[in-house]
């Protein structure tokens, strides 16, 4: 959500906060660049999405792989497990992963659609030759 570039983070700096603070870090999309302090990452309880591509490009990479909490799958499948965590500092470490995204959207549009709110827009156009792509033009 910010546009710092590679290297120049953290965006925020390292300051006291409330125990039970929750980060959703969706920011970090490349080698060298991240948004939270590595101080704050150490004391938090950090849940990547993707632990492989979190620990490349993500929120930890500032982490080593032992400094890590459960991946977002494992919380879900233990989390009476982690149920203390709910009175530390949490981070979520989202590097993208696009099963949320479509997870995401589907609970938006049904949300949407039992609200009677929104609009319908068609995003693409398959028409009858695949090779041909600009076809809907001469529709």
């Amino acid at each position: 959500a910010t546009s710092l570039g590679v290297g120049e983070g953290p965006l925020f700096p390292d300051q006291e906060t409330r125990p039970w603070l929750h980060v959703n870090a969706v920011g970090s999309d490349f080698v060298g660049k991240f948004e939270l302090p590595l101080a704050m990452l150490r004391r938090a309880l950090v849940c990547p999405d993707c632990p492989e591509q979190a620990l490349l490009e993500g929120e930890a990479q500032q982490l080593e792989r032992s400094d890590l909490g459960p991946s977002l799958p494992q919380l879900i499948q233990r989390r009476q497990h982690f149920t203390e965590a709910r009175e530390r500092l949490t981070v979520f470490d989202s590097t993208g992963w696009a099963l949320e995204d479509h997870v995401a959207l589907e609970m938006i549009l049904e949300h949407a659609a039992r609200c009677g709110v929104g609009s319908t827009v068609q995003l693409e156009w398959i028409g009858p030759d695949p090779m041909d792509p600009y076809g809907f033009e001469s529709s």
